[in-house]
């Protein structure tokens, strides 16, 4: 019988044989290097309210192995260091493109900053910079008064009086109504109507008076 030397040999000579005719080889495969990822904070924050926004991102590379992402924020920019951050959002591990956070309970008009990381086994990265936002304002409605009345009067003619107490947070067009019968809050019922639109910023903390001369027929 043929010694386990010879069969050796043969298996050998087969498995050449299936490699000429195949054009494959049956060999080892080096295992795939793994790199560290990089990632960027995409197109920055958008879907930005007066107490919400969505931090966007994005896994540029993988690296060969999906990095596990987090992202790090708060009204102060913690730049690479985690524990300068006030937040963070752990979103698990990602694939290659772009990924997001909805985030709430954030304060209005006031600026916020967020920075993307990424890690595998082979190391990790973080965006290039710090991104930023501001919530919007939260409008409210105004107030208004007639403030001291009419003034300047005279036979045919007075100065109407009013002031802006509160813009709420956005300038008011404010519209005085005047005629020789009181026309109540319905518009209608006023004979006259003088639209005075405001032009200049008004600090919400500050009053803003304004008049309108008229004049009697």
């Amino acid at each position: 019988m043929p010694s386990r030397r010879w069969h050796k040999v043969i298996n050998v000579a087969v498995a050449l044989a299936l490699v000429s005719m195949l054009g494959v080889a049956f060999l080892p495969q080096a295992a795939h290097a793994i790199d560290p990822p990089t990632v960027t904070n995409s197109t920055g924050a958008s879907n930005v309210t007066t107490s919400a926004a969505r931090l966007n991102g994005e896994v540029t590379s993988t690296g060969g192995e999906d990095p596990t992402v987090r992202i790090y924020w708060g009204d102060n920019d913690g730049g690479m260091t985690p524990g300068n951050w006030d937040h963070v959002e752990n979103l698990g591990a990602k694939e290659l493109g772009t990924f997001y956070k909805d985030i709430s309970n954030l304060s209005p008009n006031t600026t916020y900053y967020y920075r993307c990381y990424a890690t595998n086994s082979a190391g990790s990265d973080w965006a290039n910079s710090s991104a930023s936002f501001t919530t919007t304002v939260s409008v409210t409605a105004p107030t208004v008064t007639n403030s001291t009345g009419a003034s300047n009067v005279t036979t045919s003619a007075a100065r109407l009086n009013g002031e802006v107490t509160s813009t709420g947070g956005e300038d008011p067009t404010v519209h005085i109504y005047w005629g020789d019968n009181d026309g109540g809050m319905t518009p209608g019922n006023w004979d006259h109507e003088y639209l005075f639109s405001r032009g200049t910023a008004l600090d919400i903390e500050q009053n803003w008076e304004f008049f309108h001369q008229v004049r009697f027929a």
